[in-house]
């Protein structure tokens, strides 16, 4: 059977005594037209990119929309420009490691024609380069096109790095519809024609090595585009269809994705002139519905913390994103900042959002003291499961740590870590780690893992 991984991000539970979220702009970088991107390794450790482009009031070139890599260390209390004056309108970026990093280009001309004609001489001196990668935790950075198998892609929109050796990237929202995957940490990128199932596509999402979701859209025979949701369980060799849109009357695609839980996720949709919504899901994908996001309409940034409580937003110039506290029932101006497109979560306490500036938001609480945490969260997907699960944890900074798998009465099956641990997030195979040393039978078991003085425990349960 093929070992399945995945983290469940469960987060400390809420401290009684927490203040609700609270978002703030960060002083650096400076503010842009929008950084199209965000990805943080750590809590401290994360890059943004700002996209080359025209300024759209005077057609012409300025400091303010050159192609720019930015890079934290502190949380984004300072940032370091990495690369500057690039020609490429930066779209994706994303790292598997503090190290190894990748970028990716929306491409030459990316705005259809029959949506945006006026607008195509915006992207006139955009770079064809597809990818540029580090190996320094960007430091520098140099093109990748020539480590792509198969055909090169003209632009990529979104980017799902799932560990250090596998991660997916697709695009773009224009189309033609393409996939890039690594299994090698980026020595090559194999190329996958998406064209026979999608439009266009924006964003994916992987819940294991092999099952995940990407979204975009579809044109229709009246040519306008519908939203689209496509399913694979083989790491991209086929794919069904989970939603599709009508667009009988306007243009609508899928833009991001949030999955606070692996059954819990929500998709934004990019709809222009009329109301716009998210969609739901609370079955791991199968099915969708609409949630009405009142007062919206260019929707494209999405994040959820939990069940309750997530944001949206996108191209807007009077609100700064709408927020909602009862899972979508009700919204109301969220006050985060403008021109949202992507959120970065870790746990129920941190999280960050790209938009015209990065902004930070963080549970204070009240007696404005950090509490000494070292981790954050614990899980382990598939559960249930049969022959194999993949358990996944994150330190918040390094820690000696122990793993170890216990009966429901209390007593220890299996030591699985007893070791130093550096902060980051780790996913192992259980069945892998453990080999012959212990064989389970079917039931309930409950595991625990401690860093310092930090004690989470969960429960799996093995079937037949």
């Amino acid at each position: 059977m093929r070992i399945l991984c995945f983290f469940i991000v469960l987060g400390i539970a809420a401290h009684v005594n927490a203040q609700a979220p609270k978002w703030r702009t960060l002083p650096m970088p400076p503010a842009a037209v929008r950084y199209d991107d965000c990805f943080f390794l750590t809590p401290e450790m994360g890059w943004a990119i700002h996209p080359y482009n025209f300024d759209v009031v005077t057609g012409t070139d300025t400091t303010t929309y050159q192609g720019r890599i930015w890079k934290t260390t502190d949380g984004g209390d300072s940032w370091t420009l990495q690369l500057d004056s690039c020609h490429m309108y930066l779209r994706a970026v994303g790292f598997a490691d503090s190290l190894h990093g990748w970028a990716t280009n929306l491409g030459w001309n990316p705005v259809p024609d029959s949506l945006y004609h006026y607008y195509d001489s915006l992207y006139h001196h955009n770079d064809t380069t597809l990818m540029i990668e580090t190996s320094d935790g960007g430091k520098t950075w140099q093109k990748a096109d020539n480590k792509i198998i198969g055909t090169k892609p003209p632009g990529i929109c979104g980017m799902h790095v799932f560990n250090d050796t596998l991660a997916y990237a697709v695009g773009r929202y224009s189309g033609p519809a393409y996939m890039l995957k690594t299994i090698n940490g980026g020595k090559t990128w194999k190329s996958i024609d998406m064209n026979s199932y999608a439009s266009y596509l924006i964003d994916c999402h992987f819940w294991t090595p092999d099952s995940g979701i990407v979204v975009g859209g579809s044109v229709m025979v009246d040519s306008l585009v519908s939203p689209l949701i496509l399913f694979t369980s083989d790491g991209g060799d086929h794919w069904v269809t989970r939603y599709h849109g009508s667009g009988w009357y306007y243009d609508e695609w899928c833009w991001k994705i949030s999955f606070p839980r692996p059954d819990l996720g929500y998709v934004s949709v990019e709809t222009f002139s009329r109301t716009g919504y998210l969609l739901k899901t609370i079955d791991h994908g199968v099915t969708w519905k609409k949630i009405t996001v009142t007062g919206s309409a260019d929707l494209q940034g999405v994040g959820f913390l939990n069940d309750s409580v997530g944001w949206t937003g996108g191209w807007d110039t009077i609100n700064t994103g709408y927020a909602t506290t009862n899972g979508g029932k009700s919204w109301k101006v969220a006050g985060i900042g403008k021109n949202l497109n992507r959120f970065h979560f870790f746990g129920d306490t941190l999280a960050y959002a790209s938009g015209q500036s990065i902004f930070k938001m963080t549970v204070a609480k009240p007696n404005a003291v950090e509490e000494s945490k070292s981790l954050f969260d614990l899980g382990n997907y598939p559960n249930p499961f049969t022959d194999a699960t993949s358990i996944h944890f994150a330190l918040m900074k390094d820690e000696h740590i122990t793993l170890a798998i216990y009966d429901m009465l209390g007593k220890e099956l299996a030591e699985v870590l007893n070791e130093d641990r550096s902060k980051g997030e780790y996913t192992l195979s259980l069945s892998e780690y453990l080999g012959n040393r212990q064989k389970f039978p079917a039931g309930e078991y409950y595991y625990i893992l401690t860093a310092g003085t930090n004690r989470l425990e969960q429960k799996m349960i093995r079937l037949n």
